[in-house]
């Protein structure tokens, strides 16, 4: 009851109505209904719109500034008041978020004077920081409470209980500042170098690594397991240690497993990395029951883990040359009721795929008729074209893909002439953009589709002319990082094999 009584004492009725918040029976003016609609509507989505729409002025009108900051702190002051209890789907969420609200809470009864209730309030907070991994925020109420009981209202046993608690979490908070640097710096040079080596650079940071982990390893902390474990898997990933990769996503997975109430975040993303794995051995039937349990976790629809769940399944089928079932899945995405509200730049890449799938039904490798699937729409090469704009302009790679499939239905539709515009084109493209490790097969490829029109279109030439080129190929296996798929839609070796067969048909 004293905590109650000091927290009413606080909020008197004024106080009360000057809490603004929003809600169905919120009194807005009429200039802040019609920004909230319009933000909500989507007809409003910037602040020179807003200006215009309100004032008929631009986004530095006074008036307009004015409005918005105070809407924004109504919409802030909203946050306090959203039902935790509906807020996640897991106990992690709702505890986080109750626990951040609790502890604003407390800290301004601190600062008011009310540190009895304050402190009592930061005990109840820490029991469920404390179960539920939230490392950063027990520090923070544990240096409020050990400072009231080391100075404010002295008690030495409370003190030296809090002191002792709040180093052992402060160290463990440092151990996760630690890991995630590595993991920042390790995630950093993958995602911008497809070819990163293991350098001088890679194994100074394994020997922190490992040298982290003799002693973080011992301690029960979600997200330091987390950051840990991924950049373990990054090392072995850029050492290319298929051996080492298994075993730390095992290892992963069977901790995260018995982390009940918490997201399943850990789960899903060492779930999803084994299925690269054993993707990246031709373990395809390992790698799709992978995809499928990552699918169980229900992502929602239309984003883009669910994209890139869709786009490795996708990929299998085709490198099981299943194509039936690649067909199955390029039209569920495709025709799914979100695939309109996707970032253009990923709706983009499926209907590269589109294309390369609508080559396999113009060589008869699909028979649409027969496959139980919602049909795809009538396919123009020049409507496809204006449908990529982004993709066509792009210099990173991506633009390959679009010249490949250009040039696949030149063949089919027997138009030489304008084949060999094409390939030159391509030519000229690979000399320019195309220069770095990470694009040797699509330089490969290249080569051995300028030898098409050289060889006279003669079947036996072309092989011959492709032989040594064909080894270098097989030789260097594809890469399934998202950049080289969206590049190579179909494996190259297996797009030279559906070549060949064209030309001699």
């Amino acid at each position: 009851m004293k905590d109650l009584k000091a927290i009413i004492g606080l909020l008197t009725k004024q106080k009360i109505k000057q809490i603004e918040i929003l809600s169905e029976n919120s009194e807005l003016s009429e200039k802040s209904r019609i920004l909230y609609e319009g933000i909500q509507a989507g007809t409003i989505t910037n602040d020179d719109e807003a200006a215009f729409c309100l004032y008929g002025e631009n986004a530095k009108s006074a008036k307009y500034r004015v409005l918005k900051n105070r809407f924004k702190q109504r919409l802030i002051n909203t946050l306090f008041f959203i039902d935790v209890q509906a807020y996640g789907k897991v106990a992690y969420d709702r505890i986080k978020s109750r626990s951040y609200k609790n502890w604003a809470a407390a800290k301004i009864l601190y600062d008011r004077g009310l540190s009895t209730s304050s402190i009592s309030l930061m005990k109840i907070i820490l029991q469920s920081t404390l179960k539920y991994d939230l490392t950063e925020l027990s520090v923070l109420v544990l240096r409020d409470i050990k400072l009231h009981y080391g100075l404010y209202n002295y008690d030495k046993n409370k003190f030296q209980k809090y002191d002792a608690l709040f180093e052992e979490l402060n160290l463990i908070q440092n151990y996760k500042v630690e890991s995630e640097k590595y993991y920042i710096i390790l995630g950093h040079i993958v995602e911008t170098n497809k070819s990163a080596t293991y350098d001088s650079k890679i194994i100074e940071i394994e020997k922190k690594l490992n040298a982290l982990s003799k002693k973080a390893m011992l301690i029960d902390s979600y997200y330091l397991r987390y950051n840990l474990y991924i950049s373990h898997y990054i090392i072995h990933l850029i050492k290319k240690d298929f051996k080492n990769q298994l075993s730390i996503t095992e290892n992963a997975i069977e901790y995260f497993n018995n982390k009940k109430g918490f997201k399943q975040y850990g789960v899903v993303t060492f779930t999803q990395i084994s299925g690269l794995i054993q993707l990246s051995l031709k373990n395809f039937d390992k790698s799709y029951e992978a995809f499928q349990q990552c699918l169980k976790f229900k992502p929602k629809e239309g984003r883009l883990f669910w994209q890139s769940l869709h786009n490795y399944i996708f990929l299998i089928h085709i490198l099981k040359k299943d194509y039936r079932q690649a067909y199955r899945i390029l039209s569920y995405v495709v025709t799914h009721k979100t695939f309109k509200n996707i970032y253009n730049d990923f709706r983009q890449q499926w209907l590269l795929k589109e294309a390369f799938i609508q080559f396999l039904i113009r060589i008869k490798k699909i028979e649409p008729e027969n496959i139980d699937a919602q049909k795809l729409k009538k396919f123009r090469i020049k409507k496809f074209l204006n449908e990529i704009p982004s993709l066509t302009k792009d210099k990173r790679g991506f633009n390959i893909a679009i010249h490949i499939v250009q040039m696949l239905f030149l063949i089919i539709d027997e138009q030489y002439d304008d084949l060999l515009d094409k390939l030159s084109s391509l030519k000229q493209y690979s000399f320019r953009y195309l220069k770095s490790k990470e694009y040797f097969r699509s330089r490969i490829f290249i080569k051995m589709l300028l030898t098409i029109p050289e060889s006279s279109y003669n079947i036996i030439k072309i092989k011959s002319k492709t032989k040594t080129l064909h080894q270098k190929l097989l030789a260097t296996p594809m890469d399934f990082s998202e950049q080289a798929m969206s590049i190579e839609i179909i494996p190259y070796e297996q797009l030279w094999e559906e070549v060949i067969g064209l030309l001699e048909r």
